[in-house]
């Protein structure tokens, strides 16, 4: 498989720590911004309720 620039895969066999991700749009997993209704943890927009606490 040829690489590209916008091909990130098998990129974890090749990770670079001194290359920052952090405002990589390609790699974003979204915002930890929603609230678990039982233990009010955070969790991502479509992580279910209760996989934190076990409810």
């Amino acid at each position: 498989m040829k690489k590209t620039k916008n091909n990130l895969e098998n990129e974890a066999f090749y990770y670079d720590p001194t290359i920052s991700c952090d405002d990589d749009p390609r790699v974003s997993i979204g915002l930890l911004n929603f609230e678990c209704e039982y233990c009010q943890a955070l969790k991502f927009k479509d992580e279910p309720n209760g996989i934190c606490c076990g409810n």
